[in-house]
C-alpha cells in the first residue's frame, strides 16, 4: 500500500499549484493555522521548513499530534554544528537572520524533539555531496572578499575536478 501525499502550504499562489498542477490535496494555512484533525498523517515531512517556524518547538508539539501512534517526522536543516558553519560563523551561507529564525545542529534538534515528546530520535548528517564548481558559486556569492582568490582557483582547478563532489 503506497502513501497518500499532503502538503500545508500557507501561500495562495503554492495552494493552486500543488492542487491544479500537482494534482495532490493541500491544506490551507501555516502549521500554525492549519487544521488537521489527531492522528491524522503516518509520517511528516519538514524539508528545509523547521528553522523558518516563528516557533519550531509549539509547531513540533502540534505535528506530534497530528502522527498516528508510531509515526515518523524526518526533518532537515542547515546544521549549525557542520565543520563549515563554525569556520565561516556569520559569514556561513545558510546564515540568513531574516529568512531562518533558528539554527539547530545534531544537540539542539535532539534536544528540543525529546522535550516535545519524540522518543527514538535518530539524526544524521546529509549524505548531500557538493560539486567543486557549486563551491566556488558559494564562495563568490557569499564571501566577496574571496572573489579574487576563488577566481583564480577555479581558473587553475581542471574541468574534472570541478565535477568531483565533496561532502
Amino acid at each position: 500500500a503506497g502513501m497518500r501525499p499532503e502538503g500545508i502550504e500557507p501561500s495562495k499562489a503554492c495552494q493552486r499549484i500543488i492542487r491544479d498542477e500537482l494534482r495532490l490535496p493541500v491544506v490551507a494555512g501555516s502549521l500554525e493555522e492549519a487544521a488537521v484533525d489527531p492522528g491524522t498523517y503516518d509520517v511528516i515531512a519538514l524539508f528545509q521548513t523547521i528553522e523558518h517556524l516563528d516557533d519550531p518547538r509549539g509547531g513540533l508539539m502540534r505535528m506530534a499530534r497530528w502522527l498516528k501512534p508510531g509515526g515518523l517526522i524526518v526533518i532537515t536543516t542547515p546544521n549549525r554544528g557542520a565543520w563549515f558553519s563554525r569556520l565561516m560563523g556569520k559569514r556561513w551561507f545558510e546564515y540568513k537572520p531574516r529568512e531562518h529564525l533558528y539554527y539547530f545542529d545534531a544537540e539542539t534538534i535532539s534536544k528540543m524533539l525529546e522535550a516535545v515528546g519524540f522518543d527514538r530520535i535518530v539524526v544524521r548528517r546529509d549524505p548531500n555531496r557538493y560539486p567543486v564548481s557549486f563551491i566556488f558559486e558559494r564562495l563568490r556569492r557569499y564571501y566577496p572578499p574571496l572573489r579574487p582568490i576563488v577566481g583564480l582557483v577555479e581558473k587553475i582547478t581542471p574541468s574534472r575536478v570541478k565535477h568531483w563532489s565533496i561532502p
